[in-house]
């Protein structure tokens, strides 16, 4: 018997002497083919998937996922209006895992809200939205046997209707079109077929979209990249792939389209305006729905079968789905002697785009790089296909993607608080305002925590529960900082649609990451900007979450990610020059110019000493010090600080807020001191009183330092990165498009090329290597 078969049976409280272990009973599941819960575990790993740990660590293992499944007991219930689903699914699956069987099953069998409506085409079962998909799997896959065996039925047949045709047709079938299968080529083949326009055709698009008297912005912005597009477009239908390539660029041209549009405008708002009204697989109810691509997700608006939307996370959800549930239908109807051609070519093509995504994790990375609102979302619906997908090659293709991300997550978990920088983050300083951790944090605590204790249980986690995944033990090494501080990492980041050829070419952020004793501080040569934030110092503090400081480089903005005219950083090791420009003030409405105000809010943990010492002011932040030296501004304490826009501020955060002295170029230098370093405080403020500021070009965007320990660094904004000088040296930035690697003179901890499919891990004397074939997406470690 297996521990994890042991740990269930001793979870339902049944002795392992021998004792039945009796059949789980509920009012809607009496039958006498209901299963006993060890008959629930996940499939049994393929040879060669199992990732061998420490019999140490399966035991603690054992107790984590107790605390998680007990925490969930009375959590039962599902809101299926639109998405909600999202968490209370997942709850709810969790709850029958802690003994609430009854209420847990009858709970997940209740008839949707929206079963007569979006989902009357699929028996009544929400098989829409993506966040919806990511718990549906698991209900299926996993409890099938304890639902009602209608409603079990139900579900067979809503996945094999909605899996008979592609339920999400995208331009991405133009990167079938060198698939080593056949039928995969003359299936992407096929749909593009019905999705090309001529020219005449396009225009007629942009016609209609006119007459749509909606208001509609984007609508607007559709038709006049459509007429420019059919002016340049080929005038036939393409034959090879050169042809459609050039095509799709055409298509998918972020520059283009900002042009037409004369502002900065996500391309995805064009181009998946064209996948809506060319859709071969309308929505049986809606059609292509009214649109446009932009205001809501549903499908009356966005017309198709599946949710349309492309981030990582939705991604990987909705096409793990869909292949799941077309290689369910598949083995079914080859089981009954009645081969499913139709469910046989979607399986093909959504296994294709399943492993060209692990190809392109380990190519670049992903773009909601290290998003603590998303990657524990994105982690849930890979566990999935590792837990359910028959096909060795595409299970496989599972375990590839989790092991990049869990390397990736090990980088920034550190005592469930999450380090930075990161894509997509919407504010999380301190994590969403709560001091606990939260979202991927909070999920990853379960892979990585090294007591039972700071396990933060999270309803996400029931997928890594059931899947039986675990990451390789050199990556849980790695969260657990198992290397000799102090060292630093080099990584590069990639553009947020990774899977758009023009987005593989270079990765479009550079980061510096350093690792000392008690703290670590990220930062991006670009800075933060859009959702992405650019600067995070995690410090630890005794018996809590480490404390987390972001910089925000405008007034009033968001605290972690908001970004000043003109900011740029470098780093080194502990030191950081930042730089950014304080406008001059606009005229209002009415003609008159406001007073000049401008200011960078640094947020810290509120009630930490702080003291001067000449031009530094030194904040005790327990493991660490940090010292922080203003340029071209005055600090001010003592502020409130928000998050995410909100007018509230976060009640254990305060603001240090810089207030430039004049319109033009300001900033700061910091630097990280700890007792291992220096030995006391009065050490650090020693050492830093032998540091230099040299502002003589400031007024042009550059300015330098040599540091308490000696190093030389320059910094001046330019587009699109900054130039950085170390030690006299400008950093050539294509010589560092590696996703991750150690800097020069550091140990090397992790190590993965740019475009080179090879992962080595180094960490508490465990060493993991993991290979991708970049070309088929097969995946190979030891």
């Amino acid at each position: 018997m297996s521990r994890s078969t042991t740990f269930l049976l001793l979870l339902a409280g049944v002795a392992l002497a021998g004792e039945a272990l009796p059949a789980a009973k509920s009012p809607e599941s009496k039958s006498p083919e209901s299963k006993a819960p060890e008959s629930k575990l996940p499939e049994p790993k393929l040879p060669g998937l199992d990732t061998p740990w420490p019999e140490a660590e399966m035991a603690l293992w054992q107790a984590k996922v107790a605390k998680v499944i007990a925490a969930h007991q009375g959590k039962s219930g599902v809101d299926s209006t639109d998405e909600r689903e999202k968490s209370s699914l997942l709850r709810t699956e969790l709850a029958w895992l802690a003994g609430d069987r009854d209420i847990a099953i009858a709970a997940m069998q209740e008839e949707d809200k929206e079963a007569e409506s979006i989902h009357a085409w699929t028996e009544g079962i929400d098989l829409y939205y993506c966040f919806t998909l990511k718990g549906q799997v698991v209900k299926y896959f996993w409890f099938g046997d304890q639902l009602k065996p209608e409603y079990r039925e139900r579900m067979r047949k809503a996945g094999a209707t909605w899996s008979a045709s592609d339920p999400r047709p995208s331009l991405e079938y133009v990167l079938a079109l060198e698939d080593r299968d056949p039928q995969v080529v003359a299936f992407a083949q096929a749909n593009l077929d019905k999705m090309w326009r001529t020219p005449d055709e396009v225009r007629a698009l942009a016609d209609q979209a006119d007459k749509e008297k909606d208001g509609a912005a984007n609508k607007q912005r559709f038709a006049a990249y459509m007429r420019k597009f059919a002016g340049a477009m080929p005038q036939t239908k393409p034959t090879d792939v050169a042809g459609w390539r050039h095509w799709m660029a055409m298509l998918t041209d972020s520059a283009e389209i900002n042009q037409v549009a004369g502002e900065p405008v996500h391309a995805f708002l064009v181009f998946e305006e064209y996948e809506r009204r060319v859709n071969p697989n309308p929505h049986p109810k809606f059609g292509i729905g009214s649109g446009p691509v932009g205001t809501v997700w549903s499908p009356n608006v966005r017309g198709m079968r599946a949710d349309a939307r492309n981030t990582d996370n939705l991604r990987a959800m909705r096409d793990i789905a869909v292949y799941l549930f077309a290689e369910e239908t598949v083995r079914n109807a080859d089981a009954a002697g009645k081969p499913s051609p139709d469910h046989e070519q979607v399986r093909r093509y959504y296994k294709h785009k399943l492993q060209r995504a692990a190809a392109t994790y380990w190519s670049m990375g992903n773009g909601e790089w290290d998003s603590m609102a998303y990657l524990g979302h994105t982690t849930a619906a890979w566990c999935n296909l590792y837990s359910f997908a028959r096909d060795e090659e595409v299970r496989r293709s599972g375990k590839a993607v989790l092991d990049l991300i869990c390397t990736s997550a090990a980088r920034r978990w550190w005592n469930n608080a999450w380090g930075g920088p990161q894509a997509r983050d919407y504010g999380d300083v301190g994590s969403s305002g709560t001091e606990p951790s939260c979202g991927a944090a909070g999920y990853f605590s379960l892979f990585f925590a090294p007591t039972v204790e700071q396990v933060e249980p999270e309803a996400d986690q029931v997928t890594a529960i059931l899947s039986g995944y675990r990451p390789p033990f050199a990556v849980v090494q790695l969260a657990r900082r198992a290397q000799t501080p102090p060292r630093e990492e080099w990584a590069a980041q990639p553009a947020y649609e990774t899977w758009l050829p023009q987005n593989q070419r270079s990765p479009v952020s550079f980061e510096t990451t350093s690792y000392g004793r008690g703290w670590q501080l990220g930062s991006l040569a670009r800075g933060s900007g859009g959702d992405v934030n650019g600067f995070k110092l995690l410090i630890d503090r005794p018996g809590k979450v480490p404390a987390t400081m972001c910089v925000s480089g405008g007034p009033g903005k968001n605290a972690a990610i908001s970004q000043a005219p003109g900011e740029c950083i470098a780093q080194r090791g502990n030191a950081v020059l930042w730089l950014g420009q304080a406008p001059e003030p606009k005229a209002g409405k009415d003609g008159k110019t406001a007073a000049f105000a401008w200011q960078t809010q640094f947020s810290v943990p509120k009630g930490l000493p702080r003291s001067q010492a000449g031009d530094w002011w030194i904040i005790d932040a327990g493991a660490a010090w940090v010292a922080i030296r203003p340029f071209g501004c005055t600090p001010a304490f003592d502020q409130p600080v928000t998050i995410g826009g909100k007018k509230e501020a976060i009640p254990f955060l305060e603001g240090l807020l810089l207030k430039a002295n004049a319109p033009g170029f300001q900033g700061f230098a910091l630097e990280i001191g700890d007792p291992a370093t220096h030995a006391t405080r009065e050490a650090f403020a020693a050492a830093l009183a032998k540091s230099t500021i040299d502002v003589a070009e400031l007024a042009q965007g550059k300015v330098g330092c040599t540091s308490s320990a000696g190093y030389r660094m320059a910094v001046r904004w330019a587009q699109p990165q900054p130039e950085v000088w170390h030690d006299g040296v400008q950093v050539d930035w294509m010589a560092r498009r590696d996703h991750w690697r150690a800097a020069p003179g550091s140990p090397s901890a992790v190590n993965l090329g740019f475009f080179q499919g090879e992962l080595t891990v180094v960490a508490g004397g465990q060493r993991f290597v993991g290979k991708v074939d970049l070309k088929t997406g097969v995946y190979t470690w030891k």
